[in-house]
Order: structure tokens, then C-alpha cells, then sequence
């Protein structure tokens, strides 16, 4: 089926529950792309460029362990005795904590490139982040209808004191419960 098929619209991969990192791929993408907006001067760039590369060659590493590790799992008749079970689970432990670690670093490196940058440039920063995930899901929007319908209704806060909070997205019933 094609992913627009709207009797089905979870093959589009909109609700994938695959396990991810929540550790940024692109630490700087979004600095850089909007660099005029927020007024990234060269030195801030320079900066922000070195630490793009120390983020990038320690995630490297840690993917790299995390690609290594299952070959100490082997299945084996050997590694399925109660011992080699054992020392499975010291290394299931070991894995276990690739993804913390990868996360632990994105957070320490977001958190660099944002003392490098103005708390003004932060601010912009994180406006453009919420644009971004507005215009998005604007986009797609025809595509949560799909998915979370009809057992669900999207609504937005109602600036009407006079309302109960909320009107609904567009004026569209999604669905009702």
C-alpha cells in the first residue's frame, strides 16, 4: 500500500515506535541554517564549528562500542550455559548504557552551543524551533486526522473567555468519543 493510503495512514511511519536517542545526529544544523536570523558572528561560528567536532568524533566512538558490543553475545551453545548467560547479562548492562551515554553527550554539547550563544540568540533560537515543529504538524495534519480518528478530537486553547478552553483545529471534527 502506498504510504497515503488514508484507511492506513500508520504506513506513512508517522507513529514508528522503533527505539531512539534522543542525542541530536546534526548538533549545529539549526544554528547554521538560520545563522542570519539569530546573527551568528564568525567567532561564534568558529566556536560552535570545534564543538560540532568533538560532539561528532565522541558520538563516533560510542557508536562505534555500542556496533562492537554484540559480538560478545554471540549465541553459542557455550554463551546459553547458566555461566555464559551470566556473562551475557554484564554485557547486555554494557550496551544498555550506549544509548544513556550518547544522550548524556548531546545534552552536554547542546548545552555548550548554547552558552556560546547570546540569551537573546536562545531565545530565537527556541522560536524557531517551535515554528518549525508548528509548521510541521500543520503539514501532517491531515495525516493525524487520519491516524487518530474517529476516536479522537484535536482542538487548540480558545481565546473566547466566553468559550470552555478550546475550539477545534480548523474547525474540523476529527472524531468523537
Amino acid at each position: 500500500m502506498p504510504p497515503n493510503y488514508s484507511t492506513r495512514p500508520h504506513d506513512a511511519g508517522i507513529f514508528d515506535q522503533t527505539p531512539e536517542t534522543t542525542a541530536p545526529t546534526e548538533l549545529l544544523s539549526r544554528v547554521l541554517d538560520h545563522h542570519a536570523r539569530l546573527a551568528v558572528t564568525a567567532d561564534q561560528i568558529v566556536t560552535l564549528l570545534n564543538l560540532q567536532a568533538e560532539y561528532r568524533r565522541g558520538r563516533k566512538d560510542i557508536e562505534l562500542d555500542m556496533a562492537l558490543a554484540p559480538h560478545a553475545v554471540a549465541v553459542t551453545p557455550a554463551a546459553l550455559t547458566p555461566d555464559g548467560r551470566q556473562a551475557r547479562q554484564v554485557v547486555y548492562g554494557q550496551r544498555g548504557g550506549y544509548p544513556a551515554a550518547l544522550e548524556t553527550r548531546g545534552d552536554e554539547y547542546i548545552a555548550k552551543v548554547m552558552a556560546v550563544l547570546t540569551a537573546a540568540q536562545v531565545d530565537t533560537l527556541m522560536e524557531i524551533y517551535v515554528e518549525e515543529r508548528r509548521d510541521h504538524l500543520e503539514k501532517i495534519t491531515q495525516i493525524l486526522a487520519d491516524v487518530v480518528g474517529p476516536r479522537f478530537v484535536l482542538v487548540e486553547p480558545d481565546p473566547d473567555p466566553d468559550s470552555d478552553g478550546y475550539r477545534l483545529v480548523g474547525g474540523r471534527v476529527l472524531a468523537t468519543l
